[in-house]
């Protein structure tokens, strides 16, 4: 057998390593590598709406934003009569709190179990407050025209409203998380 014996720690291994990180989008979280608004379909319904507005509003509003936002959707299945609406709504509620969103809205399409009223109520039971989010939906707002006027105003009212992008500071590369996609032969949707 081979005899085996770690290596001694090198001079690298105790520098300072660190990355240029954002101060958290609410100012109380950990830092984060950028900032993004969330579209959040509420089901899949409204997924593929989410994700064609999202690249649209990149177009006209991402260099808009002056410190780099980048506009995302999370299409997704779940939100319909079938799906486990808690497992469902708990995940995409974790993601409308992540560290990266510097503002979100929540798009419904007016016919699912995890509807618009659904997600308010489940904030507000957990303690946020739903007016920090925008709202939309499908077909209680006329249609996906309609929609997307709206969304765009929200977005741009939320832009012209914010404060201008701190700087990037160094953060310690030990509190950089870092997620992983993979994907088998195929490409990331474009929205990711």
């Amino acid at each position: 057998p081979l005899a085996t014996a770690p290596l001694p720690p090198s001079a690298a291994a105790h520098r300072d390593l660190a990355y240029a990180a954002l101060p958290a989008a609410d100012g109380d979280g950990p830092s984060t590598t950028e900032r993004v608004a969330l579209l959040l379909p509420t089901s899949l319904c409204s997924s593929e709406v989410a994700r064609g507005l999202a690249t649209e509003l990149q177009r006209e509003l991402g260099g808009s934003s002056g410190g780099g936002l980048r506009f995302v959707a999370l299409p997704h299945t779940e939100g319909c009569g079938n799906s486990d609406e808690k497992l469902g709504a708990a995940t995409l509620l974790g993601h409308l709190r992540s560290p990266l969103v510097a503002h979100a809205l929540l798009l419904e399409h007016g016919c699912e179990k995890t509807h618009n009223d659904y997600f308010s109520g489940r904030l507000t039971a957990d303690g946020a407050s739903p007016a920090a989010y925008g709202w939309a939906s499908l077909q209680a707002d006329g249609g996906v025209q309609a929609v997307k006027r709206k969304v765009s105003e929200w977005f741009a009212d939320r832009l012209a409203a914010a404060p201008p992008t701190p700087p990037r500071a160094p953060a310690p590369l030990a509190t950089l998380s870092i997620g992983l996609l993979v994907a088998a032969g195929a490409p990331p949707p474009e929205s990711l």
